[in-house]
């Protein structure tokens, strides 16, 4: 194998699959599972790597003087050629050798290739089950959603995300069972609903590698357990998580007796403060007490101190003392985006309302906890 491509494209492609690369626990079942796949076909070349879970696929042009496969270390790999000189980078494998010679500028390096034939490499799922999606409205999705899934996968349901396609509607919602974010979007319109559940770490995955730069399509395919995602010559590769996703709107209530409407900025200022004495507590919690159209926002903790803040606000209905953890409050702040926020709330213990002022499409609902 023998090609000449960018060293910036190459790099760049490289950044894009390395997060496919396996931990240390495939690779000592293979080495191949922490290289990088190679392959150079006639103007181009492909970059996979696979973690089992998630695999990832990275394409760019280049002049391929002889086709071929070769595996490289992923860690070796992506230093050398971040670190090389000059634009323009060529790699000649040598099977007989079992290496691949990398020269850019005056700088050459040989590297061990390992047994491509032991690579696990994959294709794009082409179904008939297939829909397309704007690169702005799936990101901005995963970003309003994704922070609340479970952090850990014993509970592999709720660290995913329930993507749903409706008559003319795309929405994710996600839940650790402690608190709910669901947003919903405009979509072209799909001839019968479907619900799958994505991994969280995809979608994370997937959102780090969405370029700002130019909007472009994402098709997704799926079958009966895998889904595709394919963008810019880039396309991953996810098992789907099976079982059954809570009925999340039944945990929506559908009345409040008491309503709020503040300054996002100004909470998520207050919040931010008084969450530095809540850290030090078992479980973040900071308390808040809306009385008389003000927050009272307050924290307290016998080894550090105590956080009181106030916050204007407009209040109809009861007045109302409730107790939450501080990072699920902050976590929910960082993505409302319109000047005013609305919390609705019903009793001390019962689900609160976390909204945009006036939103319908992303609501985020969390569980307090005793005072």
């Amino acid at each position: 194998m023998k090609f000449t491509c960018s060293r910036e494209e190459l790099v760049h492609a490289i950044q894009i699959v390395q997060k496919a690369v396996s931990s240390k626990s495939n690779i000592s079942i293979s080495p191949v599972f922490g290289g990088i796949f190679i392959r150079a076909t006639e103007g181009s070349i492909e970059l996979q790597a696979t973690n089992i879970e998630i695999n990832i696929s990275a394409s760019l042009d280049a002049t391929v003087e002889e086709a071929g496969v070769a595996v490289l270390s992923a860690r070796f790999f992506s230093e050398i050629v971040r670190k090389m000189p000059g634009d323009v980078i060529t790699i000649t494998t040598n099977n007989k050798e079992n290496n691949a010679i990398l020269k850019a500028g005056n700088s050459s390096c040989t590297l061990v290739t390992l047994n491509a034939d032991d690579f696990p490499t994959f294709k794009p799922l082409a179904g008939i089950n297939t829909f397309v999606v704007k690169d702005v409205v799936f990101k901005d999705l995963i970003k309003k959603t994704v922070f609340a899934c479970a952090q850990d996968d014993t509970r592999p349901i709720f660290s995913s995300v329930c993507l749903e396609f409706g008559s003319d509607t795309v929405s994710m919602a996600a839940t650790n069972t402690h608190r709910l974010a669901f947003k919903k979007d405009k979509a072209d319109p799909v001839a019968s609903p479907i619900t799958m559940l994505v991994p969280g770490k995809m979608l994370k995955e997937v959102s780090t590698i969405l370029s700002d730069d130019l909007p472009t399509d994402i098709t997704i395919s799926y079958e009966r357990n895998r889904i595709c995602l394919s963008f810019d010559r880039v396309f991953l590769i996810s098992r789907l998580v099976e079982g059954q996703f809570p009925d999340y709107k039944r945990v929506i209530p559908r009345t409040f007796n008491t309503n709020v409407l503040v300054d996002t900025k100004e909470l998520a200022d207050a919040v931010s403060r008084v969450s530095l004495i809540a850290r030090e507590s078992d479980y973040n919690v900071i308390k808040f007490d809306f009385e008389d159209d003000k927050i009272h926002i307050y924290s307290s903790n016998p080894d550090v101190g105590a956080s009181d803040e106030y916050v204007n606000c407009s209040i109809e209905g009861d007045p109302i003392y409730v107790a939450i953890n501080s990072n699920y409050v902050s976590d929910i702040l960082k993505n409302i985006y319109t000047e005013k926020t609305e919390i609705s709330l019903n009793q001390t213990l019962t689900p609160i309302r976390i909204r945009p002022e006036g939103s319908e499409d992303y609501i985020y609902i969390v569980t307090p906890v005793r005072r």
